[in-house]
């Protein structure tokens, strides 16, 4: 794995690859060591259904500063795509507090059926109540020819602001690493089913 900071933009981004490196071993202990591809980290699945999941960061570049989030990616293998266009997103049910998790069409429309698969499967919803996610997608890619999920935890985080200087991490909660990783083995299982 490479370690140096040359392959990285700027100071922010290699301070934060550097706290993603401290997310690997929950990780690891799941899926075995990693290939680093990039500044992502490609983990091989055990699950014959998912081609691999990475980690990577996603910034968010505000005023002063950086977001460098977690993500959580699983590209999924299945032989058709029909009615696969558009994207399913998680949505939560309630209005004052974090409620019932479940799978809703973007506004462009998306695969109803693998949302009422999902929807259905009441061990999904239950892992992902037990998380704390900024968002979670699929969608198929028809340049990959595979199903990809996308899921970015609250926790897990980098922040970097030049003013004033501030650096911190925003730790992934115990547990969050197990319950990601069943949640993608739950949603290519799902997605099996669609044939």
């Amino acid at each position: 794995m490479a370690s140096g900071r040359g392959m990285f933009k700027t100071k922010g981004d290699y301070l934060a690859h550097q706290s993603l490196k401290q997310l690997l071993p929950g990780v690891s202990r799941l899926l075995g060591e990693p290939e680093m591809e990039g500044v992502s980290y490609l983990f091989q699945s055990s699950n014959p259904l998912v081609d691999d999941i990475r980690l990577y960061n996603e910034v968010d570049k505000k005023f002063l500063g950086r977001i460098y989030a977690l993500v959580c990616e699983a590209r999924i293998q299945h032989p058709r795509d029909q009615g696969a266009e558009g994207m399913l997103l998680l949505s939560y049910r309630g209005s004052l507090r974090k409620g019932q998790p479940w799978f809703k069409t973007a506004r462009r429309g998306g695969p109803e059926k693998l949302a009422s698969l999902l929807n259905e499967d009441q061990k999904l919803l239950e892992l992902l109540a037990k998380q704390d996610l900024e968002y979670l997608k699929i969608h198929w890619d028809g340049q990959m020819k595979r199903w990809r999920a996308l899921a970015r935890p609250l926790g897990g985080s980098y922040i970097w602001v030049a003013l004033p200087p501030m650096r911190y991490r925003v730790k992934l909660p115990t547990g969050h690493d197990k319950y990601m990783v069943e949640a993608m083995d739950r949603i290519a299982r799902d997605i099996a089913q669609m044939d």
